[in-house]
C-alpha cells in the first residue's frame, strides 16, 4: 500500500541506507589500503582520504536522520525530547508511522 507519506519516508530511508553503506564499505576499504601500504605509494593519503569522506557521509546522514520530522504528525521522527532518551527505530516516536512499511 502506498500512503502520501512516500516521498518523505523514501528521503530518511535514502539517508539511513547512505550512513550504513559508508560505515560497511568505509573500514574495509580503510583496512585494506592500511595492509597494502608498502605495495602502494599513496596508500596513506588515500586511508586519510577515505576516513574523511566516510566520516563526512555519517555526520552528515546522522543529522539530516535527526532532523527529519514526521510528515504525518509533524514531530521529530527519532526522538521525543531533544535531551531525552534517544528513540531508534522503524517508527516515528510520536504517532508510529511506520517509515519502512511492508
Amino acid at each position: 500500500m502506498v500512503t502520501s507519506f512516500e516521498p518523505e519516508l523514501a528521503r530518511l530511508r535514502f539517508w539511513n541506507r547512505l550512513g550504513m553503506l559508508a560505515l560497511l564499505a568505509g573500514l574495509p576499504t580503510m583496512i585494506t589500503l592500511t595492509l597494502c601500504a608498502r605495495f602502494i605509494p599513496l596508500a596513506p593519503v588515500l586511508v586519510g582520504l577515505v576516513f574523511f569522506a566516510t566520516i563526512v557521509t555519517i555526520l552528515t546522514a546522522h543529522i539530516k536522520i535527526w532532523k527529519f520530522r514526521c510528515p504525518d504528525c509533524g514531530q521529530p521522527f527519532n526522538y521525543k525530547h531533544a535531551r531525552g532518551p534517544q528513540h531508534r527505530g522503524r517508527k516515528c516516536a510520536h504517532c508510529g508511522l511506520d517509515a519502512y512499511h511492508d
